[in-house]
């Protein structure tokens, strides 16, 4: 009987120290689900905030796709209208002059070259000014392009934590 007994109690402890260390298990695996959750939440209101930049972004986007088309468009009319400035200022001088109004007209053809001259100068900076609003929208979209690239980063990286804490979490039967 007290081999019996001391099978018994020897068999009690083994099942005990079993028990105690699958307690503790529980124990740091609900500690460690708590974590993870507590870390899936703070993932979430980070994406939904990156949700809220992305859609910012999108439209700031499509601003300045506007934007590129305006000045595309005014790109390609610019030299319409410095060749109907041009063809404006020849008309607006003489062909046909007497002798006693030629130094008249050397004068105007002066300041049609100023005017020409001019007008270039104006379409010089012209010129730039949309080269720099290129270089603007340029670097805009490359700004937008990188924050949706970390946006995107950042998705799968809330999604490999997710799958992570799914492949981790024991079912529990009841």
């Amino acid at each position: 009987m007290s081999a019996l007994k001391a099978s018994n109690e020897s068999e009690v402890k083994a099942l005990e120290a079993q028990l105690k260390s699958s307690n503790d298990t529980m124990q740091t695996m609900n500690e460690e689900m708590n974590y993870l959750r507590q870390k899936f939440l703070t993932s979430d209101k980070k994406f939904s905030e990156m949700a809220i930049k992305n859609t910012e972004l999108s439209i700031e986007l499509s601003a300045v796709k506007a934007s590129k088309h305006i000045i595309e468009s005014d790109v390609k009319q610019l030299p319409q209208e410095v060749n109907a400035q041009n063809i404006s200022c020849s008309a607006s001088v003489p062909q046909d002059m007497s002798s006693s109004s030629s130094s008249i007209s050397s004068n105007n053809q002066l300041t049609t070259n100023s005017d020409k001259i001019s007008d270039e100068i104006t379409s010089k900076e012209i010129l730039i000014e949309i080269k720099d609003q290129f270089k603007y929208i340029n670097n805009m979209t490359y700004k937008i392009l990188d924050q949706y690239n970390r946006m995107f980063e950042m998705v799968n990286g809330i999604a490999h934590a997710v799958g992570h804490i799914a492949a981790n979490t024991p079912i529990i039967k009841s």
